[in-house]
């Protein structure tokens, strides 16, 4: 065996990752170019693959804090970053250059490798994307406008089409994600207890402000909000949910709760720069 042939290999592997899955799951398909090829320690090798990944996905680190604290105190960050290579690799796709869409493709493929029945995936999937929203809520305006809109819980009539005043992102998750990040600095992390069970989340920027508020909802609450569009009117909304088009007690009391908060308006948007 050449040590011209094995660079060459290691190259061939650490360029396409996707190769490295394939001579693990079929060696004769690396041993047919030399049967001492079969010596190569293709595990090492995938690690490595898996930390160049990482290295160059420092830049987004900054963004998502905890969900590295978490990766390197659960030991996931060469699995998750090897599987994430491969991934890529197999799809014949590069690594997104701007940082941004660094977070939205690793996101994506989180959300289709995860086991979420494992503990420390779980709290990853929620810490990655509790961060990622707090990402995406900091930048302005696409088009660098908001639209303000009054609220008044008193207007919230069967009739009466509710909006967002501001940016919303919802999620739906099993921890609390400040309860995580207490845990994480400790001085001896341990993750396998956290307390763990439905919680649902609004990421929200109001119009005209920088700072970003998370409320935590009950169930009502968040799906009604994954509802709202301005389009949609009260009646609507309530039918949309089972409740029939005349909103029940329970039903209106939620959404003047939304209203109480800010978060919602009601009537025309006007556009201001």
């Amino acid at each position: 065996m050449t040590a011209r042939l094995v660079h060459a290999v290691l190259a061939a592997g650490l360029e396409n990752p996707a190769l490295i899955a394939r001579w693990r799951d079929d060696p004769q398909a690396l041993t047919a170019h030399g049967a001492e090829l079969g010596k190569i320690d293709l595990d090492s090798l995938r690690k490595f693959a898996g930390l160049a990944a990482k290295i160059r996905h420092n830049g987004i680190r900054e963004k998502l804090p905890l969900t590295f604290r978490l990766m390197s105190v659960a030991k996931l960050e060469i699995d998750v970053f090897a599987a994430y290579a491969e991934d890529r690799a197999r799809k014949g796709e590069r690594f997104a250059p701007a940082i941004d869409d660094k977070i939205r493709d690793l996101v994506a493929f989180l959300g289709t490798w995860l086991d979420l029945d494992d503990v420390h995936h779980c709290l990853l999937w929620d810490l990655v994307r509790h961060e990622q929203a707090l990402a995406e809520l900091s930048q302005p305006p696409a088009d660098g406008k908001a639209a303000t809109v009054a609220a008044d819980a008193t207007r919230l009539t069967a009739a009466a089409r509710p909006r967002i005043n501001g940016q919303t992102i919802l999620h739906e998750m099993r921890c609390d994600p400040d309860a995580v990040r207490d845990r994480l600095y400790q001085s001896a992390p341990r993750m396998d207890d956290i307390d763990l069970g439905p919680r649902f989340f609004c990421y929200w920027r109001p119009d005209g402000a920088d700072a970003i508020q998370i409320l935590q909802l009950d169930d009502l609450g968040y799906y009604l909000l994954g509802l709202i569009d301005g389009v949609r009117s009260v009646a609507d909304l309530s039918a949309e949910l089972g409740c029939g088009r005349r909103p029940g007690r329970p039903f209106l009391h939620a959404l003047q709760q939304l209203a109480a908060s800010g978060i919602l308006g009601v009537g025309r948007a006007r556009g201001r720069a």
